[in-house]
């Protein structure tokens, strides 16, 4: 593994997420929502818990179907 590779890696915006990292982050802007009486703060909380929900829905699916997904050949995409 070359150094780009490996800091791209090691970053944390190139993890992948799995379900239980998005359900914890749908509660937490649950738990936000409840906390104030702004109704535009409650607005974005409450759009952010459902995104973030949705997003622990997709990665739930992949994580039970991973089997059934199906990957190009070789280690990545190459680009000419």
């Amino acid at each position: 593994m070359d150094k780009q590779e490996s800091l791209r890696t090691s970053d944390h915006r190139f993890r992948m997420l799995n379900s239980q990292h998005y359900r914890a982050k749908a509660a937490e802007y649950q738990d936000r929502a409840s906390a104030t009486d702004n109704l535009d703060e409650i607005r974005e909380f409450k759009n952010l818990e459902r995104t973030f929900g949705e997003l622990a829905d997709n990665a739930e699916w992949v994580e039970k179907n991973s089997e059934k997904i199906v990957h190009a050949p070789g280690k990545g995409i190459h680009h000419r």
